[in-house]
């Protein structure tokens, strides 16, 4: 019998580490800062009901890719 997932139980990780990665490539990162960004951005998104991420989160989001080596 397959599981039935609620709306709001989907977090989305995969697509945000996706989203993440992606962005790194289109900038021109390194293959490891583009991993690590697609961490940043799963981690972050788990921790919330859903998928979506304040404004404030996203700010910190783009702080914190600006220190990743």
């Amino acid at each position: 019998r397959q599981r039935q997932m609620c709306k709001e139980t989907a977090t989305g990780a995969g697509d945000y580490f996706a989203a993440g990665f992606l962005y790194g490539l289109t900038c021109g990162y390194s293959l490891e800062k583009c991993g690590k960004i697609g961490s940043l951005l799963s981690k972050d998104v788990i921790q919330v009901v859903g998928t979506e991420l304040q404004v404030a989160q996203w700010e910190k989001i783009k702080e914190e890719i600006l220190l990743i080596n």
